[in-house]
Parts: C-alpha cells; structure tokens; sequence
C-alpha cells in the first residue's frame, strides 16, 4: 500500500482534531450558487437568493467574483458573481425544494440564460432547462 501523502495526513489529523471539540458542528455538504450580478442591475435578485438560502439553511457566506468564458469570436468575456455558500447536513425534501425554487427565481428574475451550482459536485445547466426540471421535481 503507498504512503499517504503529508497534506491527506495534515487534513485528517486537523479533522480529527475539530471533531474532539466540544459543541462543534460538522457539515458535511456544501451548496455554493454562482450568480451573476448583471454589472449591478440584478443585485436585488442576488439579495433575495442569498436571503432565501439563509432562511432555508440557516445561513450563508458571501464573496465576490469573477465568472468567464470564450465566446463565439473565441474571445475571453468575464462579468461581476457573488458566491452564495451554505454548509448544511442532508436536506430534507422540504428545504431542498425550497432551495432549488429560490434558484430557479433567481436565474428568471436576472434573466440568466446559464446556472451554475456546485453541491457536493459542480453542475452548470441551461437556467431553461432547470426551470422545467424543477416543475417536475418531486421530493
């Protein structure tokens, strides 16, 4: 069997530690929704996304930063993304329904034509295709 690394034995030994202190809390799923603030003119939506998730998951981190991409002319375009991150334990049906509607009434209200969000994996979808996956979600 190989040698575990010095960074694999760093982390499980700071695990280890975190998880003998009394009153801690571990979670081990995190959601992070990646939401583009239209230069600004959807900050309200992002304000509401991020108020939603707290409610929902009892709150959330954040951050800003930079979302970019080639376009057709093989150009690099990049705009303004606030970083909505929540720690969580398993979602019940009723808190997971209640996080994908606050999504899906994000990417409508700042029109956004792409969503990406990362739970445990990262997913990009089409905001379209999430809108009419998420009429068919049943929990």
């Amino acid at each position: 069997m190989a040698e575990r690394g010095e960074a694999e034995q760093v982390k499980d030994a700071l695990r280890e530690w975190l998880e003998t202190i009394r009153g801690v809390t571990c979670y081990r799923d995190r959601l992070r929704v990646y939401a583009p603030t239209c230069y600004g003119a959807c900050a309200d939506a992002v304000e509401r996304l991020t108020k939603r998730i707290s409610e929902a998951l009892g709150g959330a981190t954040v951050y800003d930063a930079e979302g970019c991409w080639v376009n057709e002319k093989g150009e690099l375009e990049c705009e303004p993304v606030k970083v909505v991150e929540s720690a969580h334990h398993c979602l019940s049906p009723s808190k997971a329904r209640e996080v994908a509607e606050a999504i899906g009434d994000y990417a409508r209200e700042a029109d956004q034509r792409y969503l990406a969000v990362e739970e445990g994996t990262f997913f990009i979808t089409s905001s379209e295709e999430f809108m009419e996956s998420l009429k068919k979600f049943r929990m």
